[in-house]
């Protein structure tokens, strides 16, 4: 009997409180200021700071607020403890895309040497992502649907390609990534759903006449070049236009075309061992592209004339197409393009579109796909076929082949290259 009347500590606590003998509620108030109180003391502990009672009675510390220095006089040190409370139990803020980019733009800078590559994404940073909503919003609380619908706004409201889309959205999935790899989430939620790829713009193909140069043109362009190399005076990068026409004969990327040097060169073979930055002008000792350093490009007979012509004038020790001592600059290559165009007055063509005529040609001419495909420094032969083969005949060349193609006879004569 005495047991069951035994009262628990919380009913005793009750009791006492009831027939007014306790304050309960002074006495939570007290248990709570004391917890403030250590964890208070804990901080300024930690920080190496002092709550003191000056001689004016008003209690003072000196602590950092938004990165500066600043005094806290209180005449209560309760209210002291309670002001210093607030301020150190300040949610800590949770972290958002803006918060996560900088550090994985920086990671992504070291992962690789292409300057344009990085100032694409940035670029499209600032275009899609720094001044909106989404990115201020904490990262652990993104759901897989509102990613979602997030990139299929971006792609109705400025009218995406496919290209266009998987550039810009490459940022939310790596960065996203790069907080899965932090700890800060366990899950992306940018990479739980797939685009319904009817939703991009469709892209039209540039006519082939605007993609490579005809027979005919690359026969005058010939011409030009040659002359403006031969032409009397004094001429800033004198081998340029050489370059320029180098770069029809090699399928060569003009910033490889700069950075060749004469070591490069074996026999009949040039090794592609180096790049030029187009930018910045920094030299890269690799190619553009993994499956393009170390690639082999055969010397055929107009290359190895185009050699021979700048091995024959004052030229720089280390490199092919420039006579000083730093490798000629792209934007000098395709300003002679330019020049070339403007005077076939045919549509304006860059270097890239003499590397797609190379390689068209090579096509054309039956050479194996995985010989071009090496020899352009393509990992797939798909890129090769996608993207850098065009038609170069003319409009009456086709209709030939038409023509030649619609003849249903047994005894048909096969076409010439047939």
């Amino acid at each position: 009997m005495a047991e069951q009347a035994k009262l628990s500590p919380q009913e005793l606590l009750d009791f006492l409180g009831e027939t007014g003998k306790i304050n309960i509620e002074r006495l939570q108030q007290e248990a709570t200021m004391k917890k403030k109180e250590e964890y208070v003391a804990e901080v300024l502990n930690r920080e190496n700071r002092k709550l003191t009672l000056c001689k004016d009675n008003r209690w003072r510390v000196r602590i950092p607020i938004d990165g500066k220095m600043t005094v806290i006089a209180k005449t209560r040190r309760e209210d002291m403890i309670e002001f210093l409370y607030e301020l150190f139990c300040e949610p800590e803020r949770k972290v958002t895309l803006s918060d996560m980019y900088p550090e994985w733009i920086k990671l992504k800078e070291l992962q690789t040497s292409r300057d344009t590559y990085i100032k694409r994404i940035k670029t499209d940073w600032s275009r899609f992502y720094q001044d909106d909503p989404l990115t201020a919003t904490p990262i652990e609380e993104l759901t897989s649907i509102q990613c979602e619908k997030w990139l299929l706004e971006k792609i109705k409201d400025n009218k995406l390609t496919k290209t266009a889309y998987y550039n810009m959205s490459l940022i939310i999935r790596e960065v996203l990534d790069f907080a899965v790899r932090n700890g800060v989430i366990s899950v992306n939620p940018a990479r739980q759903f797939k685009v319904n790829s009817s939703l991009f713009r469709p892209v039209s193909k540039k006519a082939d006449s605007e993609q490579v140069f005809s027979d005919m043109e690359v026969e005058k362009i010939e011409e030009m070049a040659w002359n403006d190399f031969q032409e009397a005076g004094r001429k800033v990068y004198r081998m340029a236009p050489l370059a320029a026409l180098f770069a029809f004969y090699t399928g060569a990327r003009v910033g490889e075309i700069t950075g060749f040097k004469w070591r490069d060169i074996e026999v009949n073979d040039i090794t592609v061992n180096r790049f030029v930055e187009r930018e910045s002008h920094d030299i890269v000792e690799h190619a553009k592209s993994a499956a393009g350093t170390g690639r082999k490009i055969p010397l055929t007979k107009p290359a190895l004339r185009i050699i021979s012509a700048c091995k024959a004038f004052p030229h720089a020790e280390d490199w092919i197409f420039s006579e000083y001592s730093r490798p000629l600059p792209s934007r000098v290559v395709e300003k002679y393009f330019s020049k070339y165009c403007k005077a076939l007055n045919t549509p304006q063509k860059s270097t890239h579109c003499a590397r797609k005529t190379y390689i068209s040609s090579l096509i054309d001419a039956g050479v194996n796909i995985n010989t071009v495909r090496k020899a352009a420094g393509h990992a797939d032969e798909r890129t090769t076929y996608h993207n850098y083969v065009y038609d170069r005949s003319t409009p009456e060349e086709k209709r030939q082949k038409f023509e030649s193609a619609m003849i249903y006879k047994a005894d048909r004569q096969p076409a010439a290259g047939e």
